[in-house]
């Protein structure tokens, strides 16, 4: 009786997102009981939720000694597994749930995350459609679906799925208007407003569609958040940039990612062919369409200055999402430690400079790397100071973050190292980009293998040679 009532309290501060009660009141009860299932499989769901995911693996696999027939334990237990990178085991456990309890859709959806994953898109499209079958307003299906449909190159079916990410009801979309929506049509004489979403990297891909909105009407004003004003101010057809929703006057507003389902028409391209680099008139591809300001040229120059060429940037490591223990997890999984570019940083002819920012810039203290791997990123305080360093390098080798789009929208060529399981806006089977035509495309072979993505960089680094 004492655990029931533990429990109840447990689980209500779990569903009302208290985690940090919920977890002190699993343990209270595993302390008790230790062969307690269902406070070892919450306790293990509460600690991936916190990001903590060995924990979590080894508490819901305790549980799953206890009754390893339970759909729900064997669906945490998969979607934990495919947060380490093992889709393999993940996709094994889905299916186990699916045996049990064939109309599961959650562990149908989370099937088709483990699929896409191991780049089995269609069979991952396939247990989409089953779980919108049981369904239909499944919104983390539909989206998952529309994701799954833009690695594919399935644009047109892909961005009308992207518009249901509003329905989620999380913090990782939100809109903060909901009126006067804009759906394409002309606005001379009258304001677009253009709101950033996500994360810097989707505001820095998706500025480019601001001439798109330009040419059907009148003023443009984007609203975003302050370390991009400046730079998303530089793109041609931006007339006013905000930080702030306060006093702000517009006749219709849009998301920024939203512009390519905004934009499309039935006559335009529904597919984008993986082979090769397409022309597809909403998928803009003309760069720079950001711009340098010259006081930020003139003054970060000097910061470079007149090291040997090739200049090259190196950003290690994406953003922390320090409030989103979640995103921790999958930003994880696309950053690396310094020391796995060692290969990189031995060779001789390129100088190196750091454009990483946050924790990971002190692994180059750590490493005794200070004179090999120049930090130039003190000071620096928005993306248009970083954007005036990297046009004063040669090449800009990076990870999955922001720093790879920015190099992309000034037109630099920038390297990508991308994990097995890349974003879908990589597509994937290529090793270029319609987004951005100056980068190139290096993919983990097989997921967590980022000494073959290396050491195909290192070779790559050797035959480069600076344009003009």
């Amino acid at each position: 009786m004492k655990t029931a009532k533990l429990l109840k309290s447990a689980v209500d501060h779990h569903l009302n997102g208290r985690l940090i009660d919920a977890e002190a009141g699993y343990r209270k009860i595993v302390r008790i009981d230790k062969r307690h299932f269902d406070a070892l499989h919450l306790l293990g769901v509460v600690c991936f939720q916190r990001g903590r995911l060995d924990e979590a693996l080894a508490l819901i696999a305790r549980a799953l000694t206890l009754q390893p027939d339970s759909p729900e334990a064997l669906n945490n237990f998969g979607l934990a597994l495919n947060a380490q990178g093992s889709f393999d085991d993940a996709a094994a456990n889905f299916r186990r749930a699916l045996a049990l309890r064939p109309d599961y859709g959650d562990a149908l959806n989370n099937l088709g995350l483990a699929l896409a994953a191991l780049g089995r898109f269609e069979d991952a499209i396939a247990a989409y459609d089953r779980a919108i079958e049981l369904k239909p307003d499944s919104t983390d299906s539909l989206l998952n679906k529309g994701q799954a449909l833009l690695t594919c190159g399935r644009y047109r079916d892909g961005w009308r799925l992207l518009e249901n990410r509003f329905a989620l009801g999380n913090g990782n979309y939100t809109r903060p208007f909901t009126g006067r929506q804009w759906k394409g049509t002309e606005f001379h004489g009258k304001t677009l407003l253009i709101w950033c979403e996500q994360g810097f990297g989707d505001s820095l891909q998706f500025i480019r569609y601001a001439e798109l909105c330009k040419r059907r009407g009148g003023a443009v004003t984007v609203l975003c958040p302050r370390p991009l004003a400046r730079i998303l101010g530089s793109n041609r057809a931006v007339d006013a940039v905000a930080v702030s929703t306060e006093n702000l006057a517009f006749d219709a507003q849009v998301a920024a990612m939203s512009l390519p389902y905004v934009l499309a028409s039935p006559a335009e391209p529904a597919r984008i062919d993986s082979a090769k680099l397409v022309s597809d008139p909403v998928l803009p591809a003309e760069v720079p369409y950001l711009h340098v300001d010259p006081a930020a040229r003139a003054f970060w120059r000097p910061r470079i200055g007149e090291a040997r060429s090739p200049r090259v940037g190196l950003v290690w490591n994406g953003c922390t999402h320090e409030n989103n223990p979640a995103a921790i997890l999958g930003s994880s999984r696309k950053s690396l430690h310094l020391s796995q570019l060692s290969r990189l940083l031995d060779n001789p002819r390129p100088s190196f400079f750091s454009l990483q920012l946050g924790a990971a810039a002190g692994q180059i203290a750590e490493l005794a790397l200070t004179e090999r791997l120049v930090d130039v990123m003190e000071g620096v305080s928005d993306f248009m100071d970083t954007a005036a360093l990297i046009e004063t390098l040669d090449l800009v080798i990076s990870v999955d973050t922001a720093v790879a789009h920015l190099a992309g929208a000034l037109g630099k060529p920038v390297w990508l190292l991308l994990r097995f399981d890349a974003c879908w806006r990589w597509l994937r089977d290529r090793n270029d980009s319609p987004w951005y035509p100056t980068a190139r495309l290096f993919r983990q072979p097989s997921p967590g293998d980022w000494s073959s993505v290396v050491a195909e960089v290192d070779r790559a680094l050797e035959a480069f040679h600076p344009g003009p």
